[in-house]
């Protein structure tokens, strides 16, 4: 029997989950609408969804798949389990998902995963949310591979293993999966496992950048604008902001943004430097909100004034940012410094 709370087994004859505290009443409870269940129960009598049996035998399911590609009734069962995805519509979306696993699509239990992950449609269990990642990594889904690798990278349904997450990015990036090579970069950045790499951080950032990744494309501008991994190269770094900033990524604006403005990669335009900081902060960036504030605070770019600036430093200090938070005390008067500006601004303005 597992624990109706956090999914752990429970052990035989015990009262309370060794795990989470939860007290056992020995009620298996509906994944929908928590009503309790008798054993054995096939449909939940309060809403009339069925029930899922607790344990799945891998081996045995992938045994019973028909090896042949051609799967009419599963491929139509996924493609309607993802469009009531899309749709928010998710408990029959976990009804098609379940349905296409059972039609011999293993990719469909990596959607399981996602719906238990997120308790989309379902009761939120990182433990069963791992059971099915594992189920479709295990038959080949580069999504299954990777939601595992996360799940032992961050510890979510499954304790804690850096080296076991590494070993399922690798798995998942030898299928093109954009976000898994970027976790591989991550790692040769930081040395996670291994001595850092720069070069090798630069090789898998750059690999799932020019696949659309956005954070990669950000970290590729990274390496580029300080040389790390590569020879630094301003225009270079400006060019996958761009692509970056294109698809929306606060960071990737904010540091256009900063392009503009000291002439990084490309032609000095204080006008553009504020509009690219306004585009970041209004997605709640607070370095860029900071930046909104000393442009209005000083006039770079915009008319000066003093209470949009007041504004913008107030939204940036209260996400914790150090330095609007002592320009705010500035331009409302609760000290008075030597100079008018910090040396960060000053130098950045000049």
């Amino acid at each position: 029997m597992k624990c109706n709370k956090c999914g752990a087994e429970i052990e035989a004859g015990a009262k309370f989950c060794s795990k989470c505290g939860e007290k056992v009443n020995g009620e298996k409870k509906c994944r929908f609408c928590g009503h309790p269940l008798k054993e054995g129960t096939a449909f939940c009598p309060e809403c009339g969804k069925q029930v899922v049996v607790d344990s799945i035998d891998v081996n045995a399911w992938q045994s019973s798949v028909n090896n042949s590609t051609d799967n009419p009734q599963g491929e139509a069962l996924m493609e309607q389990a993802l469009k009531f995805f899309e749709e928010k519509n998710f408990k029959s979306a976990f009804d098609c998902f379940f349905a296409a696993y059972n039609a011999g699509i293993g990719e469909a239990a990596s959607g399981i995963g996602f719906l238990y992950k997120n308790g989309w449609g379902v009761w939120e269990n990182k433990n069963e949310a791992f059971k099915w990642f594992m189920i479709g990594a295990q038959a080949g889904s580069p999504v299954g591979q990777r939601e595992v690798a996360h799940c032992y990278y961050f510890g979510n349904g499954v304790s804690e293993d850096k080296a076991e997450a590494f070993k399922w990015y690798v798995e998942a990036a030898k299928q093109d999966d954009a976000e898994a090579e970027w976790f591989i970069g991550f790692y040769y950045e930081n040395g996670l496992i291994f001595p850092a790499n720069p070069y090798e951080a630069f090789k898998w950032f750059m690999q799932s950048a020019v696949q659309g990744y956005v954070p990669a494309q950000v970290d590729v501008g990274h390496c580029y604008e300080n040389g790390f991994g590569v020879t630094a190269n301003p225009q270079e770094a400006f060019k996958w902001w761009s692509k970056a900033a294109d698809q929306g990524n606060a960071e990737a604006l904010y540091m256009l943004g900063l392009c503009y403005i000291e002439a990084f990669g490309i032609q000095k335009n204080n006008a553009l430097g504020f509009k690219y900081f306004m585009a970041s902060a209004e997605k709640d960036y607070a370095p860029a909100q900071y930046f909104v504030g000393a442009c209005y605070d000083i006039g770079l770019g915009v008319r000066s004034d003093l209470e949009e600036a007041k504004n913008w430093y107030k939204k940036a200090a209260d996400q914790g940012n150090e330095d609007a938070q002592k320009a705010l005390n500035r331009v409302t008067g609760v000290f008075s410094p030597i100079i008018k500006l910090g040396d960060k601004i000053l130098k950045l303005f000049d």
